[in-house]
């Protein structure tokens, strides 16, 4: 074989005695040929230092995009919040649905929702139903907050059938994940305050939160409150099992006794909480959000793009499935998504 002339898959194939279809399958994890055919192929094309054409599979991947799509497979979107409807009522997973479920017709795939606690359903029965459907890819949105941060709920499916994406680090497995780049989000947001004016910024949290995000939001504050030479104010200590008017009075109280001029939470109750308590917003404090709800606009604070992250996530999904990579990784990847500031009338600014 003259050596300056590039491998094929058919040079492959003669060597390995298969087809050229059958080395083309084997090279991309295909279910379809054996796996011990599929090692042997990969071996024989190691040892023949075997190359892809990268100008061709991006000419195959432009005819493939350019043709029409036609639909051929369905997604699962599995989650366990408390009531089948709930999660549309949350403005992050259900615009991460919204995203994922338009990205998906756009590739060709359904989307299909799964409610794990269906009456009469289980693991087991989960997964037979995903398999008999034939359903190869899994979307797992956020577990919802629980009443005990000692308990976290899971869903256990036979992982090793399916590609599988999850949004955040809610869920024990560790799966590949697109999340917010919530250490950047949080650091943005200080400096963001800071550049308005505000020099004693406040940091609220539920411990539940904390700990479902690695604590990055947390860290991201502490770290550029350090950076900006601000003494970092966090209350942080509420355990979501402690949820009572105590909750309430905790937080006023910690508000009237370290006096920040603007305050960091995760959603918009916490102005409503201020308001009620004779604390006005914004001429008494500013508050912002780390997960700005779009349908608040009175609340100002960081856009997570949750929407784009639905999308993501659909992109690196049907990537596996393509790839034929089930189960649980050995090397668990995350892609992230920056976030963008949004002005409102709950941070003025000051002069």
């Amino acid at each position: 074989m003259n050596p300056s002339r590039k491998i094929t898959l058919r040079d492959i194939a003669k060597v390995a005695g298969v087809s050229h279809v059958t080395v083309s399958l084997a090279l991309r994890n295909h279910p379809s040929i054996p796996e011990k055919t599929r090692n042997r192929v990969k071996k024989i094309a190691k040892e023949m230092e075997y190359q892809p054409d990268a100008m061709l599979a991006a000419l195959n991947a432009y005819r493939r995009r350019n043709n029409e799509v036609h639909f051929h497979a369905v997604l699962a979107w599995i989650h366990s919040f408390s009531d089948r409807n709930a999660m549309h009522g949350v403005s992050g997973p259900s615009l991460y649905y919204k995203g994922a479920h338009e990205r998906a017709l756009e590739l060709g795939y359904g989307l299909e929702e799964f409610w794990t606690l269906e009456p009469g359903m289980t693991s087991k029965r989960l997964g037979e139903v995903l398999k008999s459907r034939r359903i190869q890819g899994i979307l797992l949105p956020p577990v919802q907050r629980v009443q005990t941060s000692k308990v976290r709920p899971t869903i256990d499916l036979p992982w090793e059938w399916f590609s599988v994406v999850a949004f955040g680090f809610s869920h024990q497995q560790n799966f590949h994940i697109v999340a917010n780049t919530q250490y950047r989000t949080a650091r943005n947001m200080v400096r963001k305050l800071h550049s308005l004016g505000y020099k004693r910024i406040g940091f609220f949290s539920w411990m539940d939160i904390i700990a479902r995000t690695d604590m990055n939001f947390s860290a991201g504050y502490w770290a550029e409150c350090n950076w900006l030479r601000l003494r970092p104010m966090m209350l942080q200590n509420i355990r979501p099992e402690d949820a009572s008017d105590d909750y309430d009075a905790a937080f006023i109280s910690w508000i009237r006794k370290a006096k920040p001029d603007a305050v960091i939470g995760f959603d918009g109750r916490i102005a409503s909480l201020l308001k009620n308590n004779g604390i006005q917003v914004p001429q008494d404090i500013a508050v912002a959000v780390l997960d700005r709800d779009p349908n608040h606009p009175e609340i100002a604070g960081m856009d997570q793009n949750p929407i784009q992250m639905g999308r993501v996530a659909v992109d690196q999904l049907v990537g596996l499935i393509q790839r034929n990579e089930r189960g649980i990784p050995e090397f668990p990847l995350s892609t992230y998504v920056e976030s963008i500031w949004r002005d409102g009338p709950s941070v003025p600014g000051k002069r």
